[in-house]
């Protein structure tokens, strides 16, 4: 018998090959990637400048004589004495009123108010603390008197920086025989806040009851 010789595969020349294509042409996966990494944080970046500036501004408000005003408001209607003197200095206050009280009646007479002053005045500051106290907390969360009526002012007419530390700071308050008043007050910063430190105008108010 004739043996058959295996003939040896031979790959045709025209048998498609693997094409690589053009260099660079091919998409590059990680570009897309890259791309919302830093989209999203340049996103995050001004998140961040937004909450910061925010912030700031945010501190700077509650640093203000305003703020102040607004918190002793508040804790006067609801009946906090404490939180009320958080925001008023009710010894130096009443201190002013009674030193006014004493050189308008006495005039221009001083000779006799070194007695009257050390007899006096701390039964009369004790007195208006007292009114001022029950003011806040008796009534049904609205002022009463005249003068306590500053107590639970919100907003200032006007307010002047003297200092840093210091404002002069202009409020309005109704008055029992009708109309208004302006009480001129002086505030100063005392750590976070800012605190009623004398009535200015104390002298023009002594018609009024507390």
């Amino acid at each position: 018998m004739r043996e058959e010789t295996p003939v040896a595969a031979v790959d045709s020349p025209h048998e498609a090959m693997p094409s690589e294509g053009p260099v660079g042409s091919q998409p590059i996966a990680g570009r897309p990637r890259r791309f919302l990494l830093l989209a999203l944080l340049a996103a995050l970046a001004v998140v961040a400048v937004v909450v910061v500036v925010g912030a700031l501004l945010r501190t700077n408000d509650t640093h203000t004589p305003q703020y102040s005003l607004e918190q002793m408001a508040n804790a006067a209607r609801n009946k906090d004495w404490d939180g009320v003197q958080k925001y008023i200095d009710v010894d130096a206050v009443t201190s002013t009123f009674v030193d006014a009280a004493i050189s308008n009646a006495f005039g221009a007479d001083t000779s006799g108010t070194v007695g009257a002053d050390s007899a006096m005045k701390p039964k009369a500051i004790q007195q208006i603390k007292d009114s001022l106290k029950r003011r806040v907390e008796d009534t049904s969360g609205v002022g009463t008197g005249d003068l306590s009526g500053v107590l639970y002012v919100d907003k200032p007419t006007s307010v002047t920086y003297v200092s840093e530390d210091e404002a002069l700071v202009t409020v309005e308050v109704p008055v029992s025989a009708g109309g208004t008043r302006d009480i001129r007050l002086r505030m100063k910063r005392t750590d976070d806040h800012w605190r009623i430190a004398a009535f200015e105008n104390a002298a023009e108010l002594l018609d009024l009851p507390f």
